[in-house]
């Protein structure tokens, strides 16, 4: 199954890796060069070096040029875990199966950048996280 990963934060590098350790066939792997918010920030482009998977560099994942890179992969679905944008649905329809994410809150509280820091400045006595999906059957 072909699949794009997308993603820029530490856990986003270990999601990675478990699909390498699963053999997954990854086609695509979107990250960025850098970031000047995500203090987790984690490069994905050396693993994707490393393991000989084609990569892209993206500061908006809804740029025609990441669009075009994404469409030319054609994947079967896209993992998005650790990116700070939303996908617009020319992104969403791209995959036949869909995409499928995560996000580290119970959404929709603490949605947005930072939730975890969030949780704890703002004294919340309950977080969790949050998967979500635009998957098709």
């Amino acid at each position: 199954m072909k699949i794009i990963f997308i993603g820029s934060v530490f856990s986003s590098k270990v999601l990675l890796k478990k699909l390498i350790d699963l053999n997954a066939q990854r086609t695509g792997i979107i990250s960025k060069r850098k970031s000047n918010f995500n203090s987790d920030f984690y490069d994905l482009n050396p693993i994707a070096r490393a393991n000989k998977t084609p990569s892209l560099y993206s500061k908006n994942i809804n740029d025609l040029k990441t669009i075009e890179w994404i469409k030319g992969i054609n994947p079967v679905i896209i993992f998005c875990f650790g990116w700070s944008n939303l996908m617009k649905s020319t992104i969403l329809k791209i995959p036949r199966m869909g995409v499928a994410g995560f996000h580290p809150s119970l959404l929709p509280k603490n949605r947005g950048r930072h939730p975890l820091i969030w949780a704890k400045v703002l004294g919340l006595a309950e977080s969790g996280t949050f998967f979500f999906n635009g998957l098709r059957s």
